[in-house]
């Protein structure tokens, strides 16, 4: 705007003067001058000088009529410069000489102290325009006051500075509001955060927003979410270790004690160092399981694949748990259709998933109820199935039964033993193998079914 305002009040200005110049210039070389033999000399100053003053105080301007030979000032609307001895530039005649015309922002060398807008134009002696051979011998400079063009362009400026001040100010409040509006949440997720370091997963970021604070806080509960949930597992792991390690140690502290200072008799013994044992090969079970899921879980684990029957494993793995079997008179059905199913895989790991399974079946089925078992082969697969009645698996539980430390028996009146590491296990073993299981409940029936790939 200030470069804008300049360039139109320039141009506004030297239109003027070009006019009015031009106008002076004309009268001078038509009438103005006559013809001497010293050279040319006005017909009537007085009334040349008439006319300049008219003009001059028209358009509010200075107008000098010089001389280009000498560059003296022959008529002048201020007299005061003209009495004065002052005279136009050298540099301002040789440009009007050879361009014919001047126009700029000058002081003219001295004669004014401020620089004014100032235009000039040559005239011609009458004989040499009549034959059109434009001999110059004069010129004609009118001068006008910028004063009000910079006053306006100073308070264009004034009027920038305080726009800008007042810019800056109600951007300084937008942007803090803005900004406090931004950062609220954030902090609220750094004082969450704080009790998150001091073991509180309670509290959530409350999202009020669609933008990427929004989704920001959407994400930092679901991190809250899975954060409450691990310390949750965490702390029913712990409680789930101490109990499982503190009830055989316990009982094989107890019996070892009684057997070393006579308290149980000779007679007795080996059927306490039975229970010792059974204790010791539990303890066994849970720390190897724990290993294999470290390992598993660091992908350290390598399995050791070797071709052997499937349904081989699953009759080992029943006769391991006839006894239990017997006990609570369960019936076992399906062996009678099962075949011989040949895979590649971990037999020791493959064991374990079947254990895991059958021993799982046989703590929840009801007494007098029934398992059943199929083993088959289908799309290149081997196929195992196990059903058990009894009171079967609610729908929220199901959904969990294969995460880790989850136990559907929180009273652990069936579940005395179990660690919610069983299922679990079995999952990220048949996944290293390339197969899945799923499980399922209805109408008090809980099946467990997986597959693994096998050859053709």
């Amino acid at each position: 705007m200030y470069f804008f305002i300049y360039d139109f009040g320039f141009k506004e200005k030297i239109a003027l003067l070009k006019q009015n110049a031009n106008d002076i210039s004309s009268i001078i070389t038509e009438s103005g001058l006559e013809k001497k033999d010293s050279g040319y000399e006005f017909k009537s100053d007085y009334l040349i000088q008439g006319m300049i003053d008219t003009v001059s105080k028209n358009i509010n301007s200075d107008i000098f009529i010089v001389d280009l030979k000498e560059g003296n000032l022959l008529l002048s609307s201020n007299q005061e410069i003209k009495n004065s001895g002052k005279r136009i530039p050298d540099n301002a005649l040789d440009e009007i000489y050879n361009y014919k015309t001047y126009e700029k922002r000058t002081k003219l060398n001295g004669i004014y102290e401020s620089e004014k807008y100032t235009f000039g134009m040559v005239f011609y002696d009458g004989e040499s325009y009549e034959k059109s051979e434009l001999r110059p011998i004069g010129a004609v400079f009118i001068s006008t006051d910028a004063s009000n063009i910079e006053f306006l362009q100073k308070n264009i400026i004034k009027l920038f500075l305080l726009a800008s001040l007042l810019a800056c100010i109600i951007a300084f409040f937008v942007i803090w509001i803005i900004s406090n509006k931004l950062i609220k949440p954030l902090k609220n997720m750094v004082n969450i955060t704080q009790n998150f370091s001091n073991g509180d997963f309670s509290q959530r970021v409350k999202v009020t927003t669609n933008d990427e604070i929004g989704e920001l806080g959407d994400s930092f509960n679901e991190m809250a979410d899975v954060l409450e949930k691990s310390d949750n597992t965490r702390k029913n792991f712990i409680a789930n270790v101490s109990h499982e390690l503190k009830t055989p140690m316990t009982t094989i502290s107890g019996f070892v004690d009684g057997i070393l200072d006579g308290t149980i008799p000779k007679e007795n013994q080996k059927q306490y160092l039975l229970i010792v044992s059974e204790e010791v090969n539990r303890l066994s079970r849970l720390v190897r399981s724990m290993l294999n899921l470290s390992k598993i879980d660091s992908d350290e684990f390598k399995l050791v694949k070797t071709k052997f029957d499937l349904f081989s494993t699953v009759l080992n793995v029943f006769t391991t748990f006839e006894k239990i079997i017997k006990d609570k008179n369960v019936e076992v059905r399906g062996f009678e259709n099962c075949k011989s199913v040949f895979i590649n895989a971990d037999e020791d790991m493959i064991h374990q998933v079947i254990y895991n399974l059958v021993e799982n079946a046989t703590k929840f089925v009801n007494s007098g109820g029934y398992i059943e078992i199929r083993v088959f082969k289908k799309y290149n697969s081997a196929f195992f199935v196990i059903k058990n009645s009894g009171e079967g698996i609610s729908s929220e539980d199901i959904k969990h039964v294969f995460d880790r430390f989850y136990k559907t028996d929180k009273s652990r009146s069936k579940d005395k033993n179990g660690m919610g590491l069983g299922l679990y296990l079995v999952k990220k073993i048949l996944n290293l193998h390339g197969g899945k299981i799923k499980a399922a409940s209805v109408d008090k029936e809980c099946m467990f079914k997986f597959f693994i790939p096998c050859d053709k």
